[in-house]
């Protein structure tokens, strides 16, 4: 919705104060892909993602384990994305043999 254009002004300060108060819990070295979320909705609102002091995108761009949930691992490819970096061949197997191989 922010990217699109369709958050008024109001709804646009809710989500800014929520990751500044919640963000620096969210994003945790075991929840990379919580760090992936909140850089992928700065990056759609405009915002740099560092954000109230807090480095958000550097958890995703240097992530080398790969053991998160599926989806956590999509976001982290989703915000690689949008950072305008390489996929690891590494994270592109996890979540691609998750996929294949869960039934």
């Amino acid at each position: 919705m922010i990217s699109a254009g369709k958050t008024d002004a109001a709804t646009f300060t809710a989500i800014k104060n929520d990751i500044k108060a919640k963000g620096p819990s969210y994003c945790k070295p075991k929840n990379v892909g919580g760090c992936a979320k909140v850089t992928i909705t700065l990056l759609a609102a405009g915002e740099s993602t560092t954000y109230d002091g807090h480095d958000y995108a550097k958890p995703v761009t240097s992530a080398t384990d790969f053991t998160e949930y599926a989806t956590n691992q999509a976001l982290d490819m989703i915000a690689l994305e949008r950072l305008g970096k390489p996929i690891p061949q590494k994270l592109f197997k996890a979540a691609t043999g998750y996929a294949s191989e869960t039934p």
